[in-house]
């Protein structure tokens, strides 16, 4: 069990919480109040200080009603710059009052613009909604809203990450017919890592049958900012900052409130066909959050995404005696936590869909046969996904996993369930595997029988020849070596080649279209027993030589430069170490769709509880007690929760706020 709120860490199950020394101290500095973990049936997580923005607001287009995305988007962001990243825009500041409201302002009309928020309302090109007239006679409504993933790139494309764009992971989320949904019990376990969520869900409606079970679709949605989860048995809720709960005020700022949802799972049949275009032919079993069921309209609120930010860490194993995720990023969240290897020798690991687990490729062991796990660090629990002779494994940002087999030489692609879903053969032993998450391309290295020369293959998702499979042939002068790991550079598409033959990382620029034998564009060389090699978000390189790790950065000039290597310094990582990376299976033809708009606020149903912010309950115990001023006064002249006015200190100001509130909440 993962039990801790500020003050105490409980300790249970071992499994899961090898390592919690520290753990006290990184949730109070991220303003988490709650964080049990007992099991999947009983969990709580409580987040405090997370803003309240209003989404309608004068300055806004058709007064902020299509701007859930973004302002739910900028309380993270908010949150994060009051919470360990300081260069983040806004930056730090005491957002509940008017000294920042119009900055806020400011910044919704910036990134709406850029990233196609579009405002709803009457369409004011259509004649019959401007006065011209002349028209079909019916004024037609502009569509609502846009992405968080389109928020997230204009506010990344101006800079306002500052120096903590590298720093930070961002995992995303959006209901896929090919792949399993996100459940609850994810949700729960990426907020108790230490996420801070961002979470959508869509109204879907019954629109007919498929052998006698009704099929529902989406037709809109709402986006809000989570900042707590519950369980206890079959009591299921989750807490929100909602941009569309205000004091109907549009000139300043409403009161903090957070709305409470219940939650039923939902096991439903779900499709995006138009059924008025013809009959149902694509559906979907999924198990998703209902929020209130039910409803008196027959239509389910179903939570179908979610934007997850964490810091940034880096994972190893060794001796398969232990998994270690190390931190290369401290601000909010919580310090990661070891998880025990299974006890089988390790062949490779990748992170799971939600960057949460892994998955791990291990080797046959007494009583065992090699097997497909998967290993969840909250929980404690690893599961034997599938049997498979498997020697490496990579992931894609749709939550394909993908394994090279030497005998026969063959690629698979399966399942986060570990189901079986394609195969294709190869001609040639492959030695090393890795995703293009920007081109959505599964590389397979397939070296030459004597270390010279061999082929690249450039496979689609599905693996399928018809979706556009590409070789290139490495030139025969090339020694590639046999040993390998292969690693895509996101900054710029290169597939580098890390060889234990000649200790030589290779990148290659692999265009378009194969044409001739290609060759190395650039290397990094001088070392001694290399064995892995990776990159992060920001294209930083990681190798892993003689069991440590040495980092490299572009300089000005584009040169290759070493670097701190931070938390791995002194770190023996034995042969490998994945760098946590930034995954979105967002897909326009899926989700740029008009099931995917949102609704504007008056469209939108009073879901949930309203319960007013309780200034001074640190322990999330809904009364202002000893037990709070005893957290209060164990920060005092440091930083953390008790930082009632968020001035950056603990001191006399925030004890009289507590002791003015002192009694029950409310």
């Amino acid at each position: 069990m993962i039990r801790s709120t500020t003050a105490v860490i409980g300790r249970g199950r071992v499994a899961a919480a090898v390592a919690l020394a520290g753990l006290a101290c990184s949730l109070a500095g991220a303003n988490i109040s709650i964080n049990v973990w007992n099991s999947a049936t009983s969990f709580h997580h409580k987040r405090v200080g997370v803003p309240d923005m209003d989404q309608r607001r004068v300055g806004l287009p058709n007064g902020g009603d299509c701007y859930c995305a973004p302002t739910a988007y900028v309380n993270m962001m908010i949150y994060i710059a009051n919470h360990g990243y300081p260069q983040v825009t806004p930056g730090v500041g005491d957002f509940t009052g008017y000294d920042h409201y119009y900055d806020v302002t400011s910044l919704l009309e910036q990134l709406g613009a850029e990233a196609g928020i579009s405002p709803g309302g009457p369409d004011p090109s259509d004649p019959d909604c401007n006065g011209q007239g002349g028209g079909d006679g019916e004024c037609d409504n502009l569509f609502c809203g846009g992405s968080v993933t389109n928020t997230f790139e204009a506010f990344d494309a101006n800079g306002y990450f500052g120096a903590a764009r590298d720093d930070l992971v961002f995992t995303a989320k959006s209901l896929d017919p090919n792949a399993p949904s996100t459940s609850f019990t994810a949700l729960g376990q990426l907020a108790i890592a230490g996420n801070i969520i961002e979470i959508c869900y869509g109204r879907y409606a019954p629109v007919g049958t498929v052998s006698g079970i009704t099929v529902y679709k989406r037709g809109g949605g709402h986006c809000i900012t989570m900042n707590g989860i519950d369980r206890e048995a079959g009591d299921l809720s989750i807490s929100v900052r909602d941009p569309a709960q205000d004091d109907g005020d549009p000139f300043g700022p409403s009161p903090y409130v957070t709305k409470v949802y219940d939650i039923t799972n939902l096991a439903l049949l779900t499709t995006s066909d138009d059924p008025e275009e013809g009959p149902i032919v694509n559906v979907s079993l999924k198990v998703l959050p209902a929020i209130d069921e039910p409803q008196e309209d027959g239509k389910k609120r179903l939570v179908d995404g979610y934007f997850a930010i964490r810091p940034k860490s880096g994972v190893f194993w060794k001796d398969f005696q232990f998994v270690l995720d190390l931190p290369l990023s401290v601000g909010f969240g919580v310090d990661p936590i070891p998880h025990p290897a299974p006890f089988a020798p390790i062949l490779d690991l990748v992170q799971d869909e939600n960057n949460l687990g892994w998955f791990v490729l291990s080797a046959q062991a007494a009583g065992s046969p090699q097997q497909l796990l998967k290993m969840n660090p909250i929980s404690g629990e690893t599961e034997a996904l599938a049997d498979s002779t498997a020697t490496q494994l990579a992931i894609n940002r749709f939550d394909d996993l993908y394994l090279i087999l030497q005998s026969p030489p063959s690629v698979e692609r399966r399942d986060t369930l570990g189901a079986l879903k394609s195969v294709a053969s190869l001609t040639g032993v492959p030695k090393a595997i890795a995703c293009d998450d920007q081109n959505d391309i599964i590389y397979v290295v397939v070296p030459g029988t004597s270390g010279f020369g061999g082929t690249i293959v450039g496979y689609p998702r599905t693996l399928a020849a018809a979706g556009g499979v590409k070789t290139w042939t490495i030139s025969s002068t090339v020694q590639i070596g046999t040993t390998l790991r292969a690693a895509v550079n996101p900054q710029d598409g290169r597939l580098w080649i890390a060889s234990a033959t000649n200790d030589v990382a290779r990148a290659f620029n692999l265009p378009a279209t194969p044409r001739g034998p290609v060759a190395p564009v650039e290397s990094l060389t001088g070392f001694e027993t290399l064995t892995g090699i990776d990159f992060d978000d920001g294209g930083r390189a990681y190798v892993v030589d003689g069991g440590g790790v040495k980092v490299f950065d572009r300089n000005a000039t584009g040169q290759w430069t070493p670097g701190d290597a931070g938390a791995f310094n002194g770190v023996d990582v034995g042969s490998m170490v994945r760098i946590a990376k930034s995954r979105n299976n967002f897909d326009p033809a899926l989700h740029a769709t008009p099931d995917w708009d949102n609704f504007e606020v008056d469209l939108l149903e009073d879901l949930g509880t309203n319960v007013p912010d309780c200034l001074g309950d640190l322990n999330g115990d809904s009364k202002i007690d000893a037990a709070d001023l005893a957290i209060l006064l164990g920060q005092w002249q440091g930083s953390g929760i008790a930082d009632l006015d968020e001035s950056g200190g603990v001191d006399a100001a925030d004890l009289g706020i507590l002791l003015g509130a002192w009694g029950g909440c409310g």
